[in-house]
């Protein structure tokens, strides 16, 4: 049986002056999917969040994450994510520019090459 999708707007209301988007995980509300469109399907204006924590989820895919301009902690801690992607150029702006705490801590990623592209990158998170 196929896992229900679910978004981060499904598990939690997002509002238009938030600039901290923090879900974690919790008994039969697990995020299965962040979604293409993430951050222009929000409420909250992307360029002005500087925090997502999406922790103990069941995401596979980075993806949504590039109209977020001014991100500085990205933890996707806790997921099934296979692979670092929307670090890079996006055509709303990338947040690997910005971040400076990148927290990918109990994934199935093999490749943490994708994190050339955060400049600004104190803090990796990887085990």
């Amino acid at each position: 049986q196929a896992a229900q999708l679910r978004y981060p707007m499904d598990v939690m209301d997002i509002l238009p002056e938030d600039t901290e988007i923090v879900i974690v995980g919790t008994a039969g509300q697990k995020i299965t999917k962040i979604g293409e469109d993430f951050h222009s399907s929000i409420e909250a204006d992307a360029s002005k969040v500087t925090q997502i924590v999406l922790r103990s989820h069941l995401i596979r895919t980075m993806e949504g994450l590039e109209g977020f301009a001014s991100l500085e902690l990205l933890e996707l801690y806790d997921n099934q994510i296979e692979a670092l992607a929307c670090l890079g150029d996006g055509e709303h702006g990338a947040p690997g520019v910005t971040l400076r705490t990148l927290d990918m801590s109990y994934n199935v990623i093999r490749d943490m090459r994708p994190v050339e592209l955060c400049p600004n990158l104190q803090e990796l998170c990887k085990w």
